[in-house]
């Protein structure tokens, strides 16, 4: 029997997963607890030899914490385009469906998120402001159609 290989989207997924496992520092027989599986099957998943459906990748990222975006963030475009739709597309409309309005965030605004929500809700004004501050960035809200500066 003819083994197919693993789709390059899904190792890339799976190279995530185990990167942020081992950010958290959980080891695969604690993710495959927290699953009701096998470290086997854990391994599986983070070499992409299994393909993760879309609850499992919910659940990952339930577990760690972080948003689904995670997973996909930073791929490269040589990865995306091998993913089966894009593959199908370009086969047969000659198109590739990716993101170019590069909407997903990298590891470096993952990991100031991550920063941001551990930080006292006292402190989070005064880090907007540095923020704004440092882009020389006006940020507005509008109520009643009269710009005033963002309050968090």
């Amino acid at each position: 029997m003819t083994q197919i290989a693993p789709n390059p989207v899904d190792i890339y997924i799976g190279s995530r997963c185990r990167k942020i496992r081992k950010m958290v520092g959980y080891s695969q027989k604690d993710v495959a607890g927290f699953f009701g599986t096998t470290i086997s099957q854990i391994q599986k998943y983070e070499q992409g030899k299994i393909t993760l459906t879309g609850s499992q990748l919910y659940d990952f990222a339930t577990l760690f914490n972080v948003p689904a975006d995670f997973f996909y963030a930073d791929m490269p475009e040589s990865i995306a385009r091998q993913s089966p739709a894009n593959l199908r597309n370009s086969l047969f409309w000659g198109i590739h469906t990716t993101d170019e309005n590069n909407t997903h965030l990298t590891n470096n605004e993952l990991d100031f998120l991550t920063l941001f929500r551990k930080l006292a809700t006292s402190k989070e004004p005064l880090l907007f402001e540095i923020l704004k501050e440092m882009t020389s960035t006006k940020l507005y809200i509008y109520e009643d159609k009269k710009p005033r500066p963002y309050v968090y």
